[in-house]
């Protein structure tokens, strides 16, 4: 029953980002050279390094790979907004020259108003959960506001750009579930950040909270994971990091593994 009802609340969770998550933000405008605001130009590449996190939260140093993010295209539209950055993301061994074979595409759009969003960043959380990948064609990308550069001082928001995602499916043996998923940012502002590039003193933090409450006649459970985000108008992201987290939401645990990336390099073109 308990492997049953797991899989099936892991599947009302995406079915919910299928139903409820879309692009309620109006804000847009393609990246500019405005002081505090990020700009991406084609060709331009960062290069970090990644350290995957046990679920302590420490890095795992032995199993560091090297990301390399290229902007392949830049002032498109995407997703109903303009200004958008397609980056190719591409993933080497240690050496950082030996490719692992993954390959991802990003979709980023920094604002004039120093607003960076990201594209399909809830189906990528939703990816980390386990048992969760065979839905994920089915979760529909969205605009996630995470980070505001020329916000200095402490401030919160919803990064979903509205109330929280509500919606209620029907799993098997558990029948109807209520399913609410939200993301809230909580931006502490500048904050001085070091990473193997250098150190920023003027890069914004920025805390992004997923909550996700399931209720249902057979269980009524509430968890979180968490996302990190410095960000620096010069050059963009740099550093992420995603909490290694074991979550209850379908009455047995389920360990979400987490990650530090952090910037190496900067080529601008």
């Amino acid at each position: 029953m308990k492997h049953l009802l797991s899989h099936a609340c892991i599947a009302a969770v995406a079915a919910l980002a299928l139903a409820g998550c879309s692009d309620t933000s109006t804000t847009t405008g393609p990246g500019t050279t405005t002081a505090d605001t990020l700009k991406f130009s084609q060709g331009d590449k960062f290069t970090y390094n990644y350290y995957p996190r046990d679920m302590s939260n420490q890095n795992q140093t032995t199993s560091k790979q090297v990301k390399v993010w290229t902007v392949l295209s830049a002032g498109q539209t995407i997703g109903g907004r303009s200004g958008v950055s397609v980056i190719g993301e591409d993933t080497y061994q240690t050496d950082g020259t030996t490719p692992t074979g993954e390959h991802d595409t990003l979709y980023f759009q920094a604002s004039a108003d120093g607003k960076l969003y990201q594209y399909n960043l809830m189906r990528s959380v939703v990816k980390r959960i386990q048992g969760a990948g065979a839905f994920l064609d089915s979760v529909p990308a969205a605009w996630i506001e995470i980070s505001e550069t020329k916000t200095k001082t402490a401030t919160t928001w919803s990064s979903t750009g509205g109330a929280p995602l509500r919606d209620t499916v029907t799993a098997p043996v558990v029948g109807q579930v209520r399913i609410t998923l939200s993301m809230d940012a909580t931006h502490a502002g500048t904050q001085s950040v070091t990473v193997p590039k250098a150190t920023y003193t003027d890069a914004v933090h920025t805390d992004q909270k997923v909550v996700i409450d399931v209720k249902s006649s057979l269980l009524n459970a509430t968890d979180s994971l968490m996302l990190h985000y410095d960000v620096a108008a010069k050059d963009g992201i740099i550093r992420q990091m995603f909490d290694s987290k074991s979550v209850n939401l379908t009455g047995s645990p389920i360990d979400v593994p987490g990650f530090d990336m952090q910037l190496v390099s900067v080529t601008r073109k």
